[in-house]
């Protein structure tokens, strides 16, 4: 595809970003990372775009599709190989010719920032070469990986920035080496969980982007169909069918209203994209009692709240006043719970205050918050 001396020097200046600081307004109930997820494949002929008359129906395979470097018909460059066989789709179980996932952290100072992993960020598929009459398999090989570059991260005014390129070479052609390669430039503002993209690929294959805070569902950025014929794949470095496209999209965390998903709907998080959360604790009665606290990112990319044991909890726990006493003698630590966003879903981890009387309901035993395994919750969004 490509005009990789283009596409490289483009990339080179946006590498070249000064580093500024400047301390952020965090919203610390978003996540301060955002994962990024580019896909460059071989879209099945419903998919073709302007590709119609090179993506084709597999000879002798129902359901399947080949693509073709030249038209039917045609004199030159007479190869055909296996699709990816699909739309867009962010679903892990499709496939890509070439692919780079990673992950953009601004720190929780707002001073630096990084990406993870360090390496090994794009993958090859393997492709297949299709005899292209029978439909018959007639080579198999794994793509190479290029090209797979992110520069450093800069940082001004709570925004994170980093640019790079990815490049691949499908090594099953007859002739030259047809690559994709594919640049970006992306900047994260968690305070707004905001995304910005600017992206440059080929009119050939079909070009899709999705983003997410960590755990939660995937945000489209961008999917283009081809533009091209698939013979564009060797442009001699030109750079003419290039694409060029800037998306700016919100990459939303788990602002709203979260309610467990249990019998008796014991807990109710608010998150308003704060650096707080009005939590509710419904006990068994149905009485209801509703605490603001603050909510922490952890290394891990999952949240904290805890709520103090103090007097107004026991009392709404049901322990008489004698009990009361002797549970805040033994300095009882606050409860907590410790939450992701799983898909549409977020999942919740809650440890709690643990008392334990005898016979004489008395304090026997106190078990403090995460000294024993912690309850698994499921939490639905409500509003």
């Amino acid at each position: 595809m490509t005009a990789r001396g283009v596409v490289s020097g483009a990339v080179r200046m946006a590498l070249a970003t000064a580093l500024v600081v400047a301390a952020p307004n965090l919203a610390e109930a978003q996540s301060r990372s955002v994962e990024i997820w580019i896909r460059a494949f071989i879209p099945d002929p419903a998919n073709a775009g302007a590709a119609t008359d090179y993506v084709v129906p597999r000879p002798a395979t129902p359901g399947a599709s080949i693509v073709r470097l030249r038209s039917e018909g045609g004199s030159l460059l007479d190869a055909c190989f296996g699709t990816d066989g699909r739309g867009f789709s962010s679903d892990a179980s499709t496939t890509a010719r070439l692919e780079t996932r990673f992950t953009l952290t601004l720190d929780a100072a707002g001073t630096s920032g990084s990406t993870t992993p360090t390496s090994a960020r794009t993958r090859a598929a393997t492709t297949t070469r299709v005899d292209c009459a029978t439909g018959a398999a007639t080579l198999e090989r794994q793509g190479s990986v290029d090209l797979d570059t992110l520069g450093t991260v800069s940082v001004a005014d709570g925004v994170a920035q980093v640019a790079g390129q990815a490049a691949g070479t499908n090594l099953a052609s007859p002739v030259p080496a047809p690559s994709i390669d594919y640049s970006f430039d992306f900047r994260w503002q968690p305070s707004t969980s905001s995304l910005t993209a600017q992206l440059t690929y080929g009119s050939f294959p079909a070009f899709e982007v999705y983003a997410r805070q960590p755990g939660a569902a995937w945000v489209t950025v961008l999917q283009a169909a081809p533009t091209g014929p698939s013979w564009t794949l060797i442009d001699g470095g030109t750079g003419i069918t290039l694409q060029h496209q800037t998306r700016t999209v919100t990459v939303a965390g788990l602002t709203g209203r979260w309610v467990s998903s249990d019998t008796q709907h014991r807990f109710t998080l608010e998150l308003t994209g704060t650096a707080s959360v009005q939590w509710t604790e419904r006990n068994e009665s149905g009485a209801q009692l509703t605490r603001t606290v603050a909510i922490v990112e952890q290394a891990d990319g999952r949240f904290r709240i805890e709520r103090p044991n103090d007097a107004e909890v026991l009392t709404f726990l049901g322990l008489q006043p004698s009990v009361r006493g002797e549970v805040l003698a033994r300095g009882a630590r606050a409860s907590f719970i410790v939450f992701s966003a799983v898909g549409s879903e977020v999942h919740g981890d809650w440890s709690g205050l643990l008392v334990i009387k005898d016979a004489n309901a008395r304090l026997q035993q106190l078990v403090q918050p995460g000294e024993r395994p912690p309850r698994a919750f499921v939490f639905a969004r409500a509003s």
